[in-house]
């Protein structure tokens, strides 16, 4: 049996006037959020907590039994994106304030004994450490990772960079609607879990993730770690970190379950 720690972190960026990033831990170590909002006035705010709020309210109060089917399960997960892009277009649409309000969103979610889904939407991303290999296991909805993909760029980078921090995809879209691809991967003891915003990857690289990550005793230094990084490497932007450590759990913990 798995035992899940998990830490989270979010600070608004020196240059940033109010923090549009949000997160969210389950309490029974079940479901794991960052979201990173965008709009006028306090939309991206908004946003992004709006999608905390209805992605864990759908997820939380019905926990998916050991040995669902991973379809199920997969199910389950992208209605609750549906649901929370719904819920943000239609307050875009009657709300002024909110109009174009729109956020990224990156989950994990756990079924016992050892089964994690992880899926996203947007630039937010999640990473995975294994055996001191850092893994993006989410993909990027930017212009730029669109070109680059299907081949579209070449070696003429600047008109990709042009795009790096332009989203075609994320919650407040019709796109969205669409759902999201979901990985699903059986988790190890001694494994370790990022999800995070762009305030975090947009200046400090992969090589250095994996060295904080694989550094840290546990997952509140971890964030602290990665949060700092991200600061002294001049991140303007909101900087969002959860991170999730797998342990053996103790011989009396399997027994209980």
């Amino acid at each position: 049996m798995i035992r899940i720690l998990a830490a989270g972190k979010s600070v608004k960026g020196p240059v940033r006037k109010r923090n549009e990033d949000a997160l969210f831990l389950d309490p029974d170590q079940r479901l794991f959020l960052v979201a990173d909002g965008m709009g006028g006035q306090r939309g991206g705010e908004r946003a992004s907590q709006l999608a905390m709020n209805v992605f864990a309210e759908t997820i939380c109060p019905w926990p998916v039994p050991p040995g669902a089917p991973d379809e199920a399960v997969e199910q389950l997960l992208r209605s609750a994106i549906v649901k929370a892009n719904s819920e943000i277009m239609s307050l875009a649409s009657i709300e002024p304030a909110y109009h174009g309000m729109g956020t990224t969103i990156v989950f994990a979610y756990f079924v016992p004994p050892d089964r994690a889904y992880v899926g996203g939407i947007g630039d937010s991303r999640c990473y995975y450490l294994r055996n001191n290999q850092l893994r993006q296991l989410t993909e990027d909805h930017s212009v730029d990772q669109y070109l680059r993909k299907h081949g579209l760029v070449g070696e003429d980078r600047a008109m990709a960079s042009r795009f790096r921090n332009t989203l075609w995809n994320y919650l407040g879209t019709k796109e969205a609607y669409e759902g999201t691809d979901i990985l699903v991967l059986a988790v190890r003891p001694r494994d370790r879990m990022l999800l995070t915003t762009d305030g975090l990857t947009s200046v400090v690289s992969d090589r250095e993730i994996a060295e904080l990550l694989q550094q840290a005793s546990t997952p509140d230094e971890a964030v602290s770690a990665l949060v700092g990084e991200a600061l002294a490497q001049g991140s303007r932007d909101n900087i969002t970190c959860v991170v999730i450590f797998f342990e053996e759990a103790p011989h009396e913990d399997q027994t209980a379950q």
